[in-house]
């Protein structure tokens, strides 16, 4: 029997993979969590076969629970189900072990497909990106870390902690005494140098580089 563990606080996504498992004799979900600081405990308790983890949790980073499921659950597979769709994050979820990567855009249908890829032993990937290149994902996951706040200039890195933080681009521009225009042109060549989208990933990306502190 396939057991699973959800770590994810969308109801939708959860319903929608409870659908489908229970259509499917041979796995069973062995729990469910919406906090990534529980993942780690469960894993441990339930030993489930296969992790689905979203990437954007309310508490702290799927990426740092990510890298943690690796060090307490290393006979358990990881499957990321997350709507970051950008290469940066399928990379580093590559390097760090996962086995799959579904966009959460796609047919739940294609979670199960990449749980059964996992206990197989293979990779999964969903649209956007392109399962015949998997192995070049692979390849280039095992290239050493660029690190991407190196591209940002001085103002995009401290735009960036601001915004992670939760101020305004009028607050912000108050802080370092330039115009709201300067900051939106800061705050837009800094989300795409890092090719992120929103103000949570923004603040998912600074929890994972240590730029902020998750919440206690």
């Amino acid at each position: 029997m396939i057991s699973l563990l959800i770590v994810d606080d969308h109801p939708v996504v959860i319903d929608g993979i409870r659908s489908h498992v229970h259509q499917t004799p041979d796995m069973t979900i062995a729990g469910v969590t919406g906090e990534g600081l529980r993942a780690g405990d469960l894993a441990r308790q339930l030993d489930p076969t296969v992790i689905i983890l979203d990437l954007v949790l309310p508490d702290i980073p799927g990426l740092v629970v990510l890298h943690e499921l690796r060090k307490v659950a290393r006979r358990s597979r990881v499957v990321v189900v997350t709507r970051l769709d950008t290469e940066q994050h399928l990379l580093e979820c590559l390097r760090t072990g996962a086995y799959g990567y579904v966009v959460k855009d796609a047919p739940t249908n294609e979670v199960l497909r990449a749980v059964r890829a996992a206990v197989e032993g293979r990779h999964y990937l969903s649209a956007p990106f392109n399962a015949a290149d998997i192995d070049l994902y692979l390849d280039r996951a095992k290239l050493p870390r660029v690190d991407p706040l190196a591209t940002l200039t001085v103002r995009e890195r401290q735009v960036l902690c601001m915004v992670a933080n939760g101020l305004t681009n009028p607050a912000i521009a108050d802080r370092l005494f330039v115009s709201e225009r300067t900051v939106e042109t800061h705050r837009e060549n800094m989300l795409r140098k890092l090719g992120l989208e929103g103000i949570a990933a923004v603040v998912d990306f600074a929890y994972a580089h240590g730029l902020k502190e998750p919440p206690q």
